[in-house]
């Protein structure tokens, strides 16, 4: 599963503002239900903040990826939101997060554990990272992932058996 293929658009908010992890929590299921990646959007957060209180997503270096398991679920997705000044995401450094990506993953399967695991493999690039939050439109923003996902993940990746799409 390529983490490009899990956007739609609409998914993206660049250079947003957000004063807490609840507001950008508020904005990023917002973006799920705009898309249609989740019917429930108000029970969708409630099992966001429920997974946060397990423990915090921020995963370090500016980024945060919250996530949860819900049957409001209509298809696995991905929203983001970069913010110009980074916020509280209970990271266990300390540091504020300004690139939040959000899972909607279903109740059957684990795809947000490969989603996870293929997020942070490409994310422990900080220029990836940079380019990501220097990126001004979502077209560009995807182009840099792709090109990361694509050179990091080229020998596993079978376009004939995931659906790639090639971005322009």
């Amino acid at each position: 599963m390529r983490i490009v293929d899990l956007f739609r658009p609409g998914s993206i908010e660049l250079h947003g503002t957000a004063e807490s992890r609840e507001e950008a929590i508020d904005i990023l299921t917002k973006l799920h239900g705009k898309v249609g990646n989740v019917s429930d959007v108000d029970r969708f957060k409630t099992e966001i903040f429920e997974r946060e209180s397990l423990g915090s997503t921020a995963v370090g270096g500016g980024i945060a990826i919250p996530h949860a398991k819900s049957e409001t679920v209509n298809a696995p997705g991905l929203a983001v939101l970069t913010l110009e000044n980074g916020i509280d995401f209970a990271s266990q450094g300390g540091d504020a997060s300004d690139v939040i990506f959000m899972i909607a993953a279903p109740t059957d399967g684990d795809v947000h554990l490969e989603v996870l695991s293929r997020l942070m493999t490409l994310l422990m690039d900080p220029e990836l990272k940079d380019r990501l939050k220097a990126s001004v439109t979502p077209s560009e923003f995807m182009r840099a992932l792709d090109r990361a996902e694509r050179k990091k993940f080229e020998s596993t990746d079978k376009p004939e058996e995931n659906g790639y799409r090639a971005l322009a």
